[in-house]
This record gives structure tokens, C-alpha cells and sequence, in this order.
């Protein structure tokens, strides 16, 4: 009888003393694990999302490490020690730019605590940029804007006439007369209309006159808006 006991008391110790270096441990109780960012659009910039948790255990729980599964996110982290009963976080920054549609990312977070690694998520859907005048006419000359500042005309021979034309727009708040100077004579450059009120747009129409230049091989011209 008293043999039994004492195993008894002995498995019981034993189990007693499991239960205490296990509490003696850090433990990461994260209030989620999971956060959708719902819609977003890329010119609202990048989002961030601050997952927050709770030392439960009973030893100071460190963050050794945080990876994602996307260079588009970058995570932050507690970099000291969070004490038993203290709380500590992890961020996640989601950067939309030139990725439209539905995402989902990872976290990994690698620390001392019983269950480790820990895995985080997040996700969303990203609205395709609305084309603006900026990205439409990305030049601006004082309050004019225009679709470029140059025009290729490729390979002419000796006789061709070609036309190009560069869409032009008034973003300002009084009529603009356009005009030009320093135009060579093989060129006719042609404003339509001649003026923009504000808000108008238009076109800047050239013409190159290849028998009026006398040359060969690659060739450069340049000619200024007033």
C-alpha cells in the first residue's frame, strides 16, 4: 500500500512540475491573426494594420524575427521584450501601388514563445488607378499640360510630308493664347484651337516638310511654346 502511494505521489509530482516550466514559459495570444483591409485604392497609398497580442506565459516573450510573403508588405515589430502580461505588436504595411485586384499576404513571426512560428494574414482588393490628367498629360508648361514635350516622326524620305500632333489642355484659371517661336522652316506647327480657356483642350498639330530640310541621317529640332 504505501508503495502505491508513493508512486503516486511521484507521478503526480512529476505532472505538478510539468504544468510549472511549461507556465514558466512565454506564451503569444494575438487578439486575431487575421485582418482584411476590405477595398482599397492605389492612389490612397500604402495601409497598415497593428496586430496586437498578450504575453500569457510566464517568462519574457522576444520577437526574434518577422517575414512576409510579399516585398509589397513590410512589418514591424516589438523589439524589446515583452514582459507576462504585457502586451506587444506586430504591423503589417500593405503597399497598393501598380498591384490592382484581390491580395492575401503572410506574416511570420518567429520568437521564443511556446508556439512559434506564428502565422498572420492579411488580404484586400485593390481598385485600379483612375487614369488623371496628370498620368493622361503628364507635361506641364506653366498652366498648360500636354501629352508630351517630344514627337517622333520615325524614318521619312526626301518628299514625304508627315503630321503629328500632341493633345495640349488648360489647367489653369484664364484663357491661354498659344503661339510659338523658333519654329525651323520645315515645320509647321499649328495650335487648335489657337486658344484655351480654362478647363479647354486641344491639339498642337506638326508638320514636317521634308524638302525643306536640308540634311540627312538623324536629325533634332526644336522649337519653343510661348
Amino acid at each position: 500500500m504505501k508503495r502505491r502511494i508513493f508512486v503516486a505521489l511521484l507521478i503526480a509530482g512529476c505532472f505538478v512540475a510539468g504544468l510549472m516550466a511549461q507556465s514558466r514559459r512565454p506564451f503569444m495570444s494575438f487578439d486575431t491573426d487575421a485582418h482584411d483591409f476590405g477595398t482599397i485604392t492605389e492612389e490612397g497609398g500604402p495601409v497598415t494594420y497593428r496586430f496586437e497580442f498578450t504575453n500569457t506565459g510566464g517568462a519574457p516573450l522576444i520577437i526574434s524575427n518577422v517575414t512576409t510573403s510579399c516585398g509589397c508588405t513590410a512589418p514591424s515589430w516589438s523589439k524589446e521584450p515583452v514582459l507576462p502580461g504585457a502586451k506587444g505588436f506586430v504591423s503589417a504595411t500593405y503597399d497598393p501601388k501598380n498591384r490592382p485586384g484581390k491580395f492575401e499576404k503572410t506574416i511570420t513571426v518567429v520568437s521564443n514563445a511556446e508556439k512559434s512560428p506564428v502565422i498572420l494574414r492579411i488580404s484586400g482588393e485593390v481598385t485600379s488607378k483612375l487614369p488623371g490628367i496628370e498620368n493622361m498629360l503628364p507635361v506641364k508648361i506653366g498652366n498648360l499640360r500636354l501629352s508630351s514635350n517630344t514627337v517622333s516622326f520615325g524614318d521619312l524620305n526626301f518628299g514625304d510630308q508627315d503630321r503629328k500632333s500632341l493633345y495640349v489642355m488648360n489647367t489653369g484659371s484664364s484663357t491661354v493664347q498659344i503661339s510659338f517661336s523658333d519654329v525651323p522652316k520645315h515645320l509647321l506647327v499649328m495650335p487648335n484651337p489657337a486658344q484655351l480657356k480654362p478647363g479647354e483642350s486641344g491639339t498642337i498639330d506638326i508638320t514636317y516638310e521634308t524638302e525643306l530640310k536640308n540634311a540627312w541621317g538623324f536629325v533634332t529640332d526644336r522649337f519653343q511654346l510661348l
